[in-house]
């Protein structure tokens, strides 16, 4: 195993301790050697310019050309010019292709890690990122990270008298409490809203109610929708940084969610539903669609459907489908792959593939010696005085443009049967793609990129699986012969 570090000087925002190169090469060194791994070189970016990346891209290269197995740097805020390009090679690209990586601040280990535990690191990653990209944008403005913007100031709360911070407001805290109780117990959000309005509870704003002829503002099921909704009322903490006291237990903020079936419990946009957002049609593309989670008794499922829903498809059904479709291609590379080596497979290049090229090469060749005929002759009858120099040259001019073509033509397929040849092996990317990986029991949203280029559903509610095949067609009937 070939084990290489890397190692930046300076970090994705001012707001991080500067770490010297060789303070972090010696930890590396000093990790390395109490876990027996033998560092076979250092990448380094020495440069004071945080978007300086040339040894980030010596590393990507390298690793792409597979020169070592195992990378070991200090902090992911300290890989690379930025946290997407870091995210990008470490998760879509290094992790796929059996490259592993150690990052010594966060003491994660990748082979420790199978790709749930791999998305979850990088998207708390994302979350820390957000965090102190708030406090730096604070800092510039306001020159502290404590101060917070009065209009993030939510129904339930109200900021201490130094503005740095959020507490319950417990005038309006306990309609929050209120609300969450009557939903729990089946409260429909029209019947919440006409309680409040009957019992003349004031609404969150201005911009959350209407007016009605009398001018006074009333609460609709719509704004009782949102509250309970929002997450920070469990004490959940914003992407931006900012956290909020808990009003309610998470138990509670969980229990509503389930009871209603609100969408945000299930993000229409999770990675998974967006993969296969991307790769769905029905068999009719005017036909729109749209992924909903709907209510089934007291659980709620996950379906794509039409506007009026005359078909819809269950996400449990279409995963379904992929995972026995993809097992089934694996199956099929396996079958090949174990064929390659015997004399089958051999027999298959010499009988269709090479014959077909070398009979291509001989009409080309019977044709550059018909276009060659005459030159001989030609020449015997310039040396004798029969024909001027200018005639013989003009038809040698003649010839060789006939045969210009024809030599591309040749070193053209000479070119295909290379590469006819080296896709017809081990190293064949659809081999690769079926067979370097277990198929987990739950895909996720890298599996779906891997192996489905899309997914048609028919007008009976079936679901076809269309596959990435590239480089499949390199085996042609070597395929079916197997089966």
């Amino acid at each position: 195993m070939i084990c290489v570090g890397y190692s930046k000087k300076t970090p994705f925002i001012d707001l991080l301790e500067q770490v010297g190169i060789k303070e972090q090469n010696d930890r590396i060194r000093e990790f390395a050697s109490k876990n027996s791994i033998k560092i076979s070189r250092f990448y380094e970016d020495k440069s004071d310019d945080p978007d300086s990346d040339t040894g980030f891209q010596d590393l990507r290269k390298d690793g792409m050309n597979r020169r070592f197995d195992f990378i070991i740097f200090e902090s992911l805020s300290r890989f690379g010019p930025n946290p997407g390009m870091a995210k990008s090679l470490l998760l879509d690209t290094f992790s796929v292709i059996g490259i592993n990586f150690i990052v010594l601040e966060d003491q994660f280990d990748s082979r420790k890690a199978d790709n749930n535990s791999l998305t979850a690191y990088f998207d708390s990653s994302d979350l820390k990122y957000n965090q102190l990209c708030w406090k730096y944008s604070l800092i510039n403005k306001y020159g502290t990270d404590r101060y917070i913007y009065f209009c993030r100031e939510k129904y339930g709360y109200k900021l201490n008298s130094e503005g740095t911070a959020f507490e319950i407001n417990e005038d309006t805290a306990k309609i929050i409490r209120l609300i969450f109780c009557m939903a729990d117990e089946c409260s429909t959000f029209s019947d919440i809203a006409k309680y409040l309005n009957e019992n003349k509870i004031p609404v969150p704003s201005l911009s959350s109610c209407r007016h009605n002829r009398t001018n006074k503002q009333l609460w609709r099921g719509s704004v009782v929708n949102k509250l309970i909704r929002n997450k920070c009322y469990a004490g959940f903490t914003e992407k931006s940084g900012v956290t909020f006291p808990p009003i309610i237990s998470v138990e509670l903020f969980e229990s509503v969610n389930r009871k209603h079936c609100v969408k945000k419990i299930v993000n229409p946009e999770d990675p998974l539903v967006r993969e296969i957002r991307k790769r769905i049609v029905f068999i009719d593309p005017n036909r729109k669609f749209k992924f909903r989670v709907y209510k089934r008794g007291k659980s709620a499922y996950k379906a794509f459907s039409l506007e009026n829903r005359s078909l819809e498809v269950e996400m449990d059904d279409i995963l379904d489908n992929v995972r026995k479709t993809v097992i089934a291609e694996q199956k099929l590379c396996r079958n090949v792959l174990s064929r390659l080596d015997d004399l089958s497979a051999m027999r298959y290049w010499e009988d269709l593939v090479e014959r077909d090229f070398k009979c291509k090469a001989r009409e080309i060749y019977e044709r550059c010696v018909d276009i060659q005929k005459d030159n001989i002759p030609l020449y015997i009858k310039l040396r004798q005085g029969e024909i001027t120099e200018d005639e013989y040259l003009k038809y040698h001019s003649h010839m060789i443009a006939e045969l210009e073509p024809l030599d591309d033509q040749l070193n053209g397929i000479i070119a295909e049967m290379k590469k006819r040849k080296r896709l017809f092996s081990k190293d064949n990317p659809w081999l690769l793609r079926f067979t370097s990986q277990v198929i987990p029991e739950c895909l996720t949203p890298n599996d779906i990129k891997r192996y489905v280029s899309s997914i048609t559903v028919l007008d009976d509610g079936s679901i076809f699986v269309n596959l990435l095949e590239t480089g499949k067609d390199a085996f042609g009937n070597f395929v079916s012969e197997g089966d």
